[in-house]
């Protein structure tokens, strides 16, 4: 369990259009069991489900598979590790404890769900930072999409280059924070394993950070915590500006609030009204999405507007 269950778990406050309905708690503990399909699912469909419960005084325990997740369920009284075997993709008649797929991303009532509120949880806790400054973008990268689809909106190292040089030019004293899945090692499907863009891992990234002297990897951060997880949430929770690309991160992300530019490219599915007011639901995060390097460039002033002064960092020393 993180060390974070050290900490206050109830009064927290989650900004967020869901509402908490009693009459649906059950009667009788639940145990709830192994999410089995990937990570961004996982996120915002098993996790509020499981803070529905604990709303409810019903929560005994919850688990996930073959990843220590524990960082994700933090009011779970106990989490444990399972082993389920390589993971499935969540398709839109899927269900989970009676949540179904579509009915999430289309926007419509689902059962006993409730968002949890991570960054009011993990803003307790005061961490080491090595900037001084008084705003900040996360920004959250992947290598590639995988499967068939042409690059399902990754940024690539070019235009990583743009990105960085504009978000010095618009907000010269705004800290960047980079990231990508740059220590999990299980990885959701087998073809999300990033093996085959190594040039944006070994030298195009790189290069294209280093035109922003304000920008960094998250890596490179003195360790938060010894669980990768927590450490992660513990400096997501800090940012209050995100610019994400399509996945399990932006999911998460989405839980945090404040503004969010979002890059899409090849996934008409997911690149619809009714999913981003999903997801500006789940804490009245404020969300713009582009579909194509033109459009990213031009959408960053919905981060950056007034100097990104919108662009917050969040109680570094806790609150």
């Amino acid at each position: 369990m993180p060390v974070m269950s050290h900490f206050a778990t109830n009064n927290l406050q989650q900004p967020t259009e869901a509402v908490f309905d009693p009459k649906q708690c059950p009667e009788k503990p639940v145990d709830q069991p192994p999410f089995i399909f990937e990570f961004g699912w996982e996120i915002n469909i098993a996790v509020p489900h499981a803070y529905f419960l604990f709303r409810c005084g019903k929560l005994q325990s919850t688990k996930s598979c073959n990843a220590d997740f524990s960082a994700y369920y933090w009011f779970s009284p106990n989490h444990t590790v399972v082993e389920c075997g390589p993971l499935a993709g969540f398709v839109t008649d899927d269900k989970f404890e009676g949540i179904r797929c579509g009915d999430y991303l289309s926007d419509m009532p689902v059962p006993q769900w409730y968002p949890p509120p991570h960054a009011a949880f993990y803003r307790q806790r005061s961490i080491t930072w090595p900037g001084q400054k008084q705003t900040g973008i996360l920004l959250l990268n992947k290598n590639n999409h995988g499967g068939l689809q042409m690059n399902g909106g990754f940024i690539d190292g070019p235009t990583l280059s743009r990105v960085m040089e504009a978000f010095h030019q618009q907000c010269p004293d705004t800290e960047i924070m980079y990231y990508r899945d740059w220590q999990f090692k299980d990885l959701d499907l087998s073809w999300e394993r990033e093996t085959d863009n190594g040039a944006l891992n070994s030298d195009l990234e790189a290069k294209a950070l280093a035109k922003n002297p304000n920008a960094r990897r998250i890596q490179d951060l003195p360790a938060q915590s010894e669980d990768p997880r927590e450490a992660q949430m513990l400096v997501w929770s800090r940012f209050s500006c995100f610019l994400t690309v399509h996945g399990g991160n932006t999911e998460l992300a989405s839980n945090f609030g404040g503004r969010m530019l979002t890059y899409i490219r090849g996934i008409d599915w997911y690149n619809n009204e009714m999913t981003q007011k999903r997801l500006t639901g789940l804490a009245e995060t404020s969300i713009k999405r582009v579909s194509d390097d033109d459009e990213l460039l031009n959408g960053l002033s919905f981060l950056t507007e007034g100097g990104c002064g919108q662009c917050s960092m969040k109680a570094m020393g806790g609150t």
